[in-house]
């Protein structure tokens, strides 16, 4: 597993907070959950553009090197290219990052888009065991009662 976000790899932040938008997420799901999620079209399509909109993986290849390309539809009949992106990094059940500054076939994007570059790291996180989470505790207020 990689150590730390590829923006922080090369030693430097390559990520200016007064100019970049960074969003972090902690979803409450195992790991091979999240990685299906975004590893799987018919799963892909079911999240990625929000309601009211209807999202159709139109190509869908995970792998470096590989990418892919949605449409979107207000009344589900009428479809407009919504993204078209190419998978840099895939290491499986870790770590996706894309960007749609070149399309699904490596070329660079026409029209050039506002560029956008995920990266998604699925890592476990560390969370205390309670009575509420359906989960039996293992000791008082430890770290031996935080789970993975």
């Amino acid at each position: 597993m990689t150590s730390g976000p590829l923006w922080q790899q090369q030693g430097q932040d390559l990520v200016n907070p007064d100019l970049d938008l960074a969003i972090e997420r902690v979803i409450r799901a195992s790991r091979a959950v999240i990685w299906k999620a975004w590893t799987t079209p018919e799963l892909f399509a079911q999240w990625w553009i929000p309601e009211p909109y209807t999202c159709r993986v139109d190509k869908f290849a995970v792998h470096a090197g590989g990418g892919f390309a949605t449409s979107m539809s207000e009344d589900g009949s009428t479809f407009t290219p919504h993204m078209d992106a190419a998978f840099l990094v895939v290491d499986e059940d870790e770590r996706l990052v894309f960007t749609n500054a070149v399309d699904s076939t490596l070329r660079p994007a026409n029209p050039m888009p506002v560029a956008v570059t995920g990266e998604v790291m699925v890592i476990p996180v560390l969370v205390p065991v309670t009575r509420n989470s359906g989960c039996s505790r293992v000791g008082a207020s430890s770290p031996s009662n935080w789970h993975r």
